[in-house]
């Protein structure tokens, strides 16, 4: 359950973060210690 949430989230926040690249890299890493939280 934690791939399509994951999916999800990323494809909002790099919409989100498109002109903010460096929020990008930091949004990633939140949201893959996120998935792993609910693994």
């Amino acid at each position: 359950m934690a791939l399509p949430l994951t999916t999800i989230a990323y494809y909002a926040g790099g919409a989100m973060t498109n002109r903010t690249i460096s929020s990008q890299a930091a949004l990633r890493a939140q949201i893959y210690a996120y998935a792993q939280e609910l693994e």
